[in-house]
């Protein structure tokens, strides 16, 4: 896990999947705080935002939705939103998004095994 939060869920350290946090920013969703952290390896930049406070803030009105599920974890996989792919789920009952440009099998596939991650053999949501 890296050394940054919001609420008690800790942002994961990807490191072990070639994956590097290169930045961080804070937004307002529905008057909720929302931290996302970058995480880049070679030129593709994926995006990992946790929004603070319970319950679901997501509207994916207009978007293909499906389940998908990876391990024990079903989470939303949302396409179409202007070439990016975005996986919603809950951790630590708290939303969150993985968001990043493309929407080919191979990086759904990336993006639910990096969801589906369990630091040091804990379930990292």
């Amino acid at each position: 896990m890296l050394d940054r939060a919001v609420d008690t869920v800790a942002f994961p350290d990807f490191k072990r999947f070639g994956r590097r946090a290169v930045g961080a920013r804070t937004d307002d969703v529905a008057g909720r705080g929302a931290v996302t952290v970058y995480y880049a390896r070679r030129e593709r930049q994926l995006r990992y935002t946790i929004v603070s406070g319970a319950g679901a803030v997501v509207d994916a009105k207009g978007t293909a939705v499906e389940s998908v599920t990876y391990g024990r974890r079903t989470m939303r996989l949302v396409t179409g939103v202007a070439g990016t792919t975005a996986l919603v789920l809950e951790r630590g009952g708290r939303t969150v998004v993985l968001t990043a440009s493309g929407s080919d099998a191979s990086l759904r596939r990336t993006m639910a095994r990096l969801a589906g991650y369990r630091a040091g053999g804990r379930p990292a949501f």
